[in-house]
């Protein structure tokens, strides 16, 4: 059984100026065993942002479109830096 108290957070940075929008960046504490769609929502609670609206990227791995995967799965531990388009400028070719 696992013990959620002691599993591992992550420390994630949520940036939009690639995009070119404003506001800060933001960061979110999370599990590595999270999914993208956990990711979306916990983005969605801190800064009203529907997940239909958001197109995240890792690394050049565009999460949104592997809504089920974990997070571990991409290489994402702590501090890493994850690009967020809020406009649908960059989702529209992914969906």
């Amino acid at each position: 059984m696992l013990d959620i108290d002691s599993e591992p957070m992550v420390e994630l940075v949520v940036d939009r100026s690639r995009a070119r929008q404003s506001g800060p960046d933001i960061r979110l504490r999370v599990s590595p065993r999270s999914t993208v769609r956990d990711l979306q929502s916990s983005i969605t609670d801190k800064l009203g942002i529907k997940a239909d609206q958001q197109f995240l990227e890792f690394n050049e791995h565009v999460l949104t479109a592997r809504p089920h995967e974990k997070l571990a799965s991409f290489g994402i531990k702590d501090l890493s830096l994850i690009w967020l388009d809020d406009q649908g400028l960059l989702a529209m070719f992914f969906h």
